[in-house]
Formats: C-alpha cells, sequence, structure tokens
C-alpha cells in the first residue's frame, strides 16, 4: 500500500525512452546510438528578495505587492509605478500567450512592456488598485447593486478566459485586481 502512495503509477513504472534525432549526413557523423540520456536542465532560482533591483537601467524594482507574487516598479524616467511579474523564461512564455489570446478582453490586464534579461522575463503591467478580497474585507458590502458590479467583473473575466481556452485554476478573490480606482 505504501508503495502506491510513493509511485503515482500505482506498481508499474512507466519506462522512459530516449528518443533520437533523425540521422542526416555522412555515417560517421550521426551518433545516435551512443546518446547519452538528457540531463534534467536546472532552473536559475528567481530571486524574490525586497532588495530594490535596477531593470534594463529604466525600471527599479522594490518590494512584493501584498498577498500577490508581483512586486512594485518605478519608472525612473516618468515616475509611474507599475506592477511587475517576475518569471522564468518558459513560464513567461506561457503568460504571455494568454495574454496575447485576451488582447481583445475588457477585464484582464494587458501587460505594458516585457523585459528578458538572462534567464527571467520581467512584465509589467499597470499599477492595480487592490484586490477583491481586500475590498470585500475592507468595505462592508451592503448594497446590491455594488455586489453585482463585483460579480459581474470577476464573471466577466473568467468568461473571457474560458472563451480564450483558458482554464483558470485556483480561483481565489486575490487574484482579481482593479485596474482603476473607482472599482
Amino acid at each position: 500500500m505504501s508503495d502506491r502512495r510513493n509511485n503515482r503509477f500505482g506498481p508499474f513504472r512507466r519506462r522512459r525512452r530516449l528518443r533520437l534525432a533523425p540521422t542526416f549526413g555522412p555515417p560517421e557523423l550521426n551518433r545516435n546510438e551512443e546518446a547519452e540520456p538528457p540531463q534534467p536542465v536546472p532552473v536559475p532560482a528567481i530571486e524574490n528578495s525586497d532588495k530594490p533591483q535596477l531593470i534594463s537601467d529604466r525600471y527599479i524594482l522594490l518590494e512584493n505587492v501584498e498577498g500577490t507574487k508581483l512586486r512594485k516598479a518605478l519608472d525612473i524616467i516618468t515616475k509611474k509605478e507599475y506592477s511587475c511579474s517576475v518569471l522564468n523564461r518558459q513560464i513567461g512564455a506561457t503568460v504571455l500567450e494568454a495574454h496575447f489570446r485576451l488582447q481583445s478582453s475588457e477585464f484582464v490586464a494587458q501587460p505594458t512592456e516585457i523585459i528578458t534579461a538572462g534567464s527571467e522575463e520581467f512584465i509589467f503591467y499597470p499599477k492595480n488598485h487592490g484586490d477583491i478580497h481586500a475590498y470585500v474585507r475592507d468595505h462592508l458590502i451592503r448594497d446590491e447593486d455594488q455586489a453585482q458590479m463585483i460579480i459581474r467583473q470577476i464573471v466577466g473575466a473568467v468568461a473571457d478566459c474560458h472563451s480564450a481556452g483558458i482554464v483558470l485554476t485556483d480561483l481565489k478573490m486575490r487574484r482579481f485586481v482593479f485596474a482603476n480606482a473607482k472599482k
């Protein structure tokens, strides 16, 4: 019984086969039969410290935004504040693909700038004005119209994602942020 918990395939193990590229050119250059299995590629650690960092001689990354994985960022030229998501390149590409699918959505914030530096992608978004969880926690909602407005925004964002083929998992009120101060 304990073996099944440790092995997600039960008592049977799947074998991984080495896939070899097709051979081209003279046989002495093709040594696929002696190929070693690929080694896992180490993913570099992303610095999640609250120390300010200068990115691309334009943005200063500041502290983390409360309750999120985003960091505050300041454009040193325009003095405008942004939210920045720091991701490794592979995850960043997936996030950007989702944003490109959702370009026409009025409920999903679009990146304002994308900077690739080394193995990291810095995706800058307009500054948000708090999340729905904090808003509901801080403001006692007594008005049905106000509750409808919030629910309409949540349902609109989820519907836009689903119509673009994006399935949202782990939905929480903290993941929905307001794009402007009017909420």
